[in-house]
C-alpha cells in the first residue's frame, strides 16, 4: 500500500499532505477522505487539518468535493 511506504520513508515529525476527492458512483458519494484519514492513524500518522476546496473544475461532475488532508509522521 502506498500509504505505508510513505509512512516508511518520511522522517518523523516531517508533514505530508494527500489531495483526495469524494467521487460520486452509482448515485452514492465514496467519503474517501474519511477512509484515508483513518487508515493513515490507523498506520501511525497524526491527522493535523482538512482543508475543503468544494468543487474542483477540473473533476467534470464525477466529484462533489475536492480535500487536502495534512498528517504528521510521529
Amino acid at each position: 500500500m502506498s500509504l505505508l511506504e510513505m509512512k516508511k520513508v518520511l522522517r518523523k515529525k516531517r508533514y505530508c499532505s494527500i489531495v483526495i476527492g469524494n467521487p460520486v458512483y452509482g448515485g452514492k458519494t465514496w467519503k474517501l477522505n474519511e477512509i484515508i484519514k483513518q487508515t493513515c492513524t490507523d498506520i501511525g500518522f497524526a491527522f493535523l487539518k482538512e482543508i475543503s476546496r468544494g468543487k474542483h473544475n477540473s473533476t467534470m461532475g464525477k466529484m462533489i468535493q475536492e480535500f487536502i488532508l495534512i498528517f504528521r509522521n510521529d
